[in-house]
């Protein structure tokens, strides 16, 4: 009798069994999405990682990121995602992984992605376009994108996308030095930006994160940055010999048409220099152009240097930065011109843009 109930125990058990199987396949069936796809249609969530694309030689696969920092990630919409997903929030969590509460999910077509850096500071005209603005620099205007990269092949067999962190800017960088002859105060109020020959610069553009490509130009002539203001109410002292006195600039990337002329307005006297089209033939995005400018009695500005560095990452969280790619020296005035590698981060080249 025992053996009879353990037998009928045992079918009951199996039966209960197969029925169970049976209903989590028609779940999984019945699931778009899921984590272990097994047709083209299934759909997985993204995996992402970064990287700032100047650092990819030296730290493969880094995320050079502080913890609980924010990107937007963007789904492109094209034949294979009729629907996008734009915007969506990606933050760094401590176990070095990016999580976010309404992933992006792709599924067996290629995906298009970018995205950019830190999460809410770009405002988009278009799902992937914004304004590019010639302007003084601050910390606020300042971000990085990653455009899409055509050569990978992102789906729900291969999830995983790296982005490679870039500037969309160029910068320009004023470092005054006052010379020792200078008998005056040296109080700079105003910097005046123009082209040698009066030919116009570009002012502003469309700018699209999702392949980098800029459009829709309008043009300016010369540009006025009044130095006064909270920072310097009484204008931009200058110190004796002192390298720290700067004026940071952010530019629409663009090629000049002939040398750049710089005015300053000095103890309310206006003073001009040329930067040669040679030593500075454009703004490059992603570049950081150093004037470094000698300020002194006699010939009131002299260009000390011109020097063209990589505007890349900052050192997060102990990381290495690069090292100097290319020494190459062209003697101006007493100054030279090179090429070298720089920090992100414009506050530890002067006080920003004032």
């Amino acid at each position: 009798m025992n053996s009879m109930i353990m037998k009928l125990n045992m079918n009951i058990n199996t039966s209960v069994a197969a029925i169970y199987a049976m209903m989590l396949l028609l779940v999984a069936c019945s699931q778009e999405r899921t984590l272990f796809p097994t047709e083209k249609t299934d759909s997985v969530p993204l995996s992402v990682f970064t990287s700032f694309k100047a650092d990819v030689t030296t730290r493969a696969t880094a995320q050079p990121l502080p913890e609980e920092s924010s990107i937007g990630v963007f789904l492109i919409a094209d034949a294979n995602y009729v629907i996008p997903q734009s915007n969506v929030k990606y933050t760094y969590q401590p176990d070095d992984e990016w999580t976010s509460e309404t992933p992006v999910w792709v599924g067996g077509a290629r995906a298009g992605l970018c995205a950019y850096y830190p999460y809410g500071r770009v405002t988009f005209s278009a799902v992937t376009q914004t304004t590019l603005k010639n302007q003084a620099y601050t910390e606020e205007a300042d971000w990085w994108y990653a455009k899409d990269n055509a050569t990978l092949t992102v789906n729900n067999l291969s999830p995983q996308i790296e982005f490679l962190l870039e500037k969309p800017y160029s910068q320009l960088s004023l470092e005054m030095i006052r010379n020792g002859r200078y008998p005056l105060q040296c109080k700079i109020t105003n910097v005046r930006i123009e082209l040698e020959n009066g030919d116009p610069m570009v002012d502003t553009g469309t700018f699209d994160i999702k392949d980098g490509s800029l459009q829709n130009t309008t043009d300016v002539t010369s540009y006025s940055y009044p130095t006064s203001g909270p920072m310097h109410d009484t204008g931009l002292g200058v110190g004796e010999a002192a390298r720290d006195t700067t004026c940071n600039y952010l530019f629409v990337p663009q090629t000049l048409a002939s040398g750049l002329k710089l005015t300053l307005t000095i103890d309310e006297r206006d003073f001009s220099v040329i930067v040669p089209l040679e030593d500075l033939g454009g703004l490059v995005a992603g570049k950081r152009h150093v004037v470094r400018l000698d300020i002194r009695g006699g010939i009131p500005i002299n260009i000390v240097e011109v020097t063209t560095t990589e505007w890349q990452s900052t050192e997060f969280d102990g990381g290495d930065a690069t090292t100097i790619k290319d020494t190459t020296e062209i003697i101006i005035d007493g100054g030279k011109v090179g090429t070298e590698d720089w920090a992100s981060d414009p506050t530890e080249n002067g006080s920003g843009a004032l």
